[in-house]
Parts: C-alpha cells; structure tokens; sequence
C-alpha cells in the first residue's frame, strides 16, 4: 500500500511549477516594495541638493548686488571730488572703467556660480571645461571679427583713447559716447539715433572733446560796411563776452579778420578755446550776441 502512496516525478514537476506561477506576483510585489523604500534616502538626497542650489542661487544674487552697490560706492567717491567738478577727462574715465567692472563681475560671478550649480547637480564639470576650451579655439578661427573687436576694445580702455560722455566720429556716425564694452561702442547722435559699432571698427577716431573745444563763428557782412568799424564792434563783444562767460571759456573770442570773401561780401571769423562740449552752447550765444551789436552799429549782416 505505502508504494502505491509515491508521487510520480510528473506530478512533482507540476506541483513546482504552479508554485512558481503562484509565487511570482509575490515576488514581483517584493521588488516593488524595496524599490520604494529604497528611493526615500534619494529623495532627501535631491531634496538636500535642491536647497544647495536655491542658496547657491540667492548667494549669486547678493553677490552681484553687493558687487553694484561697491561699484557705484567707489564711482560717487571719485566723483565728489572737487577736483572733478568739471566734465573732464578723469570723470570720463572713471565713468568708462566702472561701467567695464560692472560687466565683468556679472560675467565672473555668473560663470563661477554656473559651475558651482552644474557640480551640485552632479555633472562632471572637467570634461565640460575641456571641451570649453576645444571649443574656444575652434571659435576663435572661426570667429575672428569677434576677437578683433575684444582686442581693440581692451586697448582703447587700456590707453583711454576715450571715454563715456566723450562726442566722437567713428566712420560715418558721430554721437556722444553712452557705453562701452570690451565688444562694442554705443553712440547717440543728435537726433537721438543711437550707434552700436563694434570695437573692430573703430580704426579711426575722430574726438571733439579732448582737452578743450573751439567756438568757430563766421559772419558775411555788406560790402558797404567800414571793415575797421566792424572790427572795433566785434573786439568790444568779445570782451564783453569773455566776462560773461568766464567759467565756460579758456581764452577770449579772437577776430581772425576776413576769412574770405562771399558771394555778397566779405567773411569774418571769430574763434576761441571753451572748456570741453562747451563750443555748441556758446557758439549759439555768440551768434545772438553778434547780431545784435552788429543791428546797433548798423552793419548789415548779409544772407544768401
């Protein structure tokens, strides 16, 4: 009887087997089980990550905030100095320089902060800054003008050609100066138009306000006109205007004589040093000035 009892290898094979079916989904909500509670240290580590980055984030934001508030600290300083009190070349200068640091701690700040950022991430950076700088050379080759333009920019800051406030001609455009980086000048016209001309560009600059500027009036008188008597009237202006104008001016207005002659008479031309971007203003005033005492003196002023 008891050998009869023995269970035949084929049923025992497939007894296993639907053991193995019925344990199977067991085993499958098993993995998933660990899986999950495997993935709660993951979790604080990104959570950990994700407030690195945040203040890494406000920590770049206060940089370039208190880095601003320096800069333009260190400008007012230089600026409030009595010395500087007058539009002149320092003042030019400092404006020039301060606007150039604050472009290239935002540039430094930012990049330092990027790299700073992509580590926490996780991301290798060093393979990253190997290819920047395969990249680099390969956009230099392919980017020439841009590398121009940064070279001529330097050594315009480096040798101060000029600067912020200055009224230049590049070319065909004239402006005042309203910004420069190391990539590009920007001007303003006087129609209010404004210029943006690389640095490569500017090969040939013409400043008119280096130093000190020159008022240039020219007049056409009547034929009839005593010339000595016109000549004594505009000597007596040109003092009169000199004392006027004494802050603004660097020497008296002189009359060169007659310029040349006109289509209805002889032309008189008066010239004189003004301090830097003062030329304009004065000019307008003169001619004003000039009319007048030359209506007084009954010189007619003659006109095409």
């Amino acid at each position: 009887m008891q050998d009869n009892v023995g269970i035949s290898p084929e049923v025992a094979t497939t007894t296993q087997t639907m053991i193995s079916v019925l344990a199977a989904p067991l085993d499958s909500m098993e993995h998933n089980v660990n899986r999950m509670l495997g993935t709660l240290p993951v979790e604080s580590v990104l959570i950990t990550k994700s407030m690195r980055i945040v203040a890494l984030l406000i920590a770049i934001m206060v940089l370039l905030r208190v880095a601003t508030i320096l800069i333009d600290k260190y400008r007012r300083i230089l600026l409030a100095n009595p010395k500087l009190a007058i539009i002149t070349q320092d003042t030019k200068r400092v404006e020039t320089l301060t606007e150039i640091m604050r472009n290239a701690l935002f540039v430094v700040i930012s990049l330092l902060g990027l790299v700073m950022i992509l580590s926490e991430v996780g991301i290798n950076i060093a393979p990253l800054l190997a290819g920047a700088g395969i990249a680099g050379v390969a956009i230099g080759f392919g980017s020439q003008s841009l590398v121009k333009d940064l070279f001529y920019g330097f050594f315009i800051l480096l040798e101060n050609q000029f600067g912020i406030g200055d009224v230049v001609q590049i070319g065909t455009s004239t402006g005042k100066v309203e910004r420069m980086t190391l990539r590009a000048i920007t001007l303003r016209d006087a129609e209010g138009r404004v210029h943006i001309i690389p640095n490569g560009e500017a090969t040939r600059v013409i400043v008119s306000t280096e130093g000190w500027s020159v008022l240039n009036v020219a007049v056409e008188i009547s034929p009839q006109a005593s010339l000595d008597h016109a000549f004594e009237v505009i000597e007596a202006l040109n003092r009169q205007f000199f004392e006027q104008h004494l802050e603004r001016m660097i020497e008296m207005p002189q009359l060169l004589g007659v310029d040349d002659f006109g289509p209805k008479g002889p032309i008189l031309r008066i010239t004189a040093k003004t301090q830097t971007q003062q030329h304009w203003e004065l000019a307008r005033r003169y001619r004003k000035a000039l009319k007048e005492a030359l209506d007084k003196a009954d010189i007619p002023i003659m006109t095409v």
